[in-house]
């Protein structure tokens, strides 16, 4: 990005785009930044599935966004909105981070997970806005 520590940017910080997050900024200099991306294996965000109420992890990876951890008590109705949850200490709640597509997991599983869409092609990012 071409935004960095003189304008304010500081590393944890929420990205977005279309109203949807896309990332957190996860190194700054002065005068750009590194954004890590929810569609990488290597984050994990905490969220909340906004009907149901269930907590998870979103992490990213080649099959896309997945939110694992949910409990299995949890009563998850597709198409629900996934958003960051207050459980994350950089990123703000409430954001939105895209819709359940399908539940992935076996009734076996002591967890649940879920497939989750967004409207983001994140391959064609090319404006986004930082939450500070």
């Amino acid at each position: 990005m071409n935004r960095g520590a003189d304008d304010g940017v500081k590393v944890g910080q929420a990205v977005v785009s279309q109203g949807y997050l896309v990332g957190r900024v996860e190194s700054v200099e002065k005068y750009s930044s590194q954004v890590l991306l929810i569609a990488n294996a290597n984050s994990l965000i905490p969220v909340t599935l906004q009907v149901s109420r269930g907590t998870g992890l979103l992490q990213g990876g080649l099959t896309g966004l997945i939110v694992h951890s949910i409990s299995a008590d949890t009563q998850i109705q597709n198409d629900e909105n996934v958003v960051t949850s207050d459980l994350g200490e950089e990123v703000p709640a409430a954001i939105l981070v895209g819709r359940v597509l399908k539940i992935i997991s076996s009734e076996s599983e002591i967890f649940k997970k879920v497939a989750v869409s967004s409207p983001v092609e994140f391959n064609k990012l090319e404006i986004v806005f930082i939450i500070r």
